[in-house]
C-alpha cells in the first residue's frame, strides 16, 4: 500500500524545524552581530554599525591568519583521516567472526559499565565515615569548632 505523497515531508518537518532554531538562526545572528562593534567586556548589548571593520582588523591581524591557518590544515586531514577510519572499523567489524564479536563487546562495555562506576564512586566519596568529601569538609572546620 503506497503512503501519501507529502508523509515524508510531514515526518522530516519536526526535525527540520529544530535543526533551524539551533543551527542556522544563531549562525546568522553571529553573521549580523559580527558588523557591531560589541565589546561584551562593556556592554551585554551590541554597539553600533562599523560595517567591515571587524572583518577588515581580523583579515589583517597575523595572528588570526595563523590561527585560520592551522584550523585549515587540521580539518583537511583530521576530518579525512577520521572518518576513513571510522569507515574501516565499521566494515571490519560488520563482518560475523568471533574476533568481532569480542571486539563489539569491547566497545560497548565502558558505555556500560561507567554508570555503575559512577554510581559507586559517588557512594564512596559522600560516605560520611571515610568519604573524601567528608574529610574535605572537616579540614575546613577548625577543631574548636567541631
Amino acid at each position: 500500500m503506497r503512503r501519501g505523497k507529502y508523509s515524508k515531508y510531514i515526518l522530516l518537518g519536526p526535525s527540520i524545524l529544530i535543526l533551524m532554531a539551533t543551527a542556522l538562526y544563531p549562525m546568522i545572528f553571529a553573521f549580523i552581530i559580527s558588523f557591531r562593534d560589541w565589546r561584551l567586556a562593556y556592554s551585554l548589548t551590541p554597539g553600533e554599525f562599523v560595517g567591515l571593520d571587524n572583518y577588515i582588523r581580523a583579515f589583517t591581524d597575523k595572528g588570526f591568519l595563523n590561527s585560520f591557518l592551522i584550523t585549515i590544515e587540521f580539518v583537511l586531514i583530521s576530518v579525512p583521516l577520521s572518518m576513513a577510519l571510522g569507515l574501516a572499523i565499521a566494515l571490519l567489524l560488520q563482518r560475523r567472526t568471533r574476533l568481532s564479536t569480542f571486539t563489539k563487546t569491547l566497545l560497548i562495555l565502558p558505555f556500560a559499565v561507567a554508570p555503575a562506576l559512577k554510581g559507586y564512586s559517588w557512594r564512596f566519596m559522600l560516605n560520611p565515615s571515610f568519604g573524601i568529601f567528608d574529610a574535605m569538609i572537616d579540614g575546613l572546620i577548625p577543631p574548636a569548632a567541631r
